[in-house]
């Protein structure tokens, strides 16, 4: 288990207006911060998680499972976008600078790099969902990957979209597509809405559907659906990658 300093960041990397609760979109908690305290840091590869805890005592002892939403090759500083969703989650808030943090990890193959043949990827995310897959490209971007990305992203509402502002930023690096589904769209809006169903991935994946792999983080309800609509598109099943995030 690697010891490190935690601090929260608030900075723009919750991306859009604040709606509901503290430092970023809609109910996002906060980007939980770490350095590194007697090592080189924590390697992992974009896509992947781990277990976060903070100030072990006698009775806080609890492990938390959380993606990195940093650059995977950054290992001297880490970040976390973390959803305000429970007791410890609505209290990295309130977490101080200089906090002990330890780690377990990394873990999870929900990662790019195993396809490093691929022709590139389709992104699928939902909510917090984002996480891991806004470390996919940003790591992406820093390396200057050609391969093209399509990312869709449901959100409830624009203002609950995290990451915004970094998303289109990374349109300049990146050969990146964003389509965004809103449940609530506010007027004049002109893109997708309602949820990621057959109808909406039939709209935006490649016609070839096996030329690339298909990486989806959303909650449960939603990656069963997405996960349907792609079998019934006739996505190969090999190129499908699921990765879940209700244990946080």
């Amino acid at each position: 288990m690697r010891e490190c300093a935690a601090d929260v960041s608030q900075s723009e990397r919750a991306g859009g207006a604040r709606c509901r609760g503290h430092g970023g979109a809609g109910d996002f908690g906060g980007t939980l911060a770490l350095r590194p305290l007697g090592h080189e840091g924590f390697k992992f590869q974009p896509g992947q998680f781990a277990w976060l805890t903070l100030n072990i005592t006698p009775l806080s002892m609890r492990e938390h499972p959380f993606s990195m939403s940093s650059s995977g090759d950054r290992a001297d500083r880490l970040e976390f976008g973390i959803k305000a969703i429970g007791d410890f989650t609505s209290q990295i808030k309130d977490v101080q600078p200089g906090t002990r943090a330890y780690l377990d990890g990394p873990y999870g193959v929900f990662t790019t790099e195993r396809y490093w043949d691929s022709a590139g990827f389709m992104l699928i995310a939902g909510g917090v969902g984002i996480t891991p897959i806004f470390s996919i490209l940003l790591t992406a971007s820093e390396r200057n990957d050609e391969r093209p990305f399509l990312l869709i992203y449901a959100a409830s509402c624009w203002e609950d979209i995290t990451y915004r502002e970094e998303l289109e930023a990374l349109k300049e690096a990146l050969d990146l597509d964003i389509v965004y589904v809103l449940r609530k769209a506010h007027d004049g809006w002109e893109g997708e809405t309602g949820y990621v169903d057959k109808a909406v991935l039939e709209r935006h994946i490649p016609r070839h559907r096996g030329s690339r792999h298909y990486f989806v983080c959303a909650a449960p309800v939603i990656m069963r659906a997405v996960e349907l609509a792609l079998f019934e598109l006739e996505v190969p099943i090999t190129n499908v990658h699921m990765e879940h995030f209700d244990l946080a």
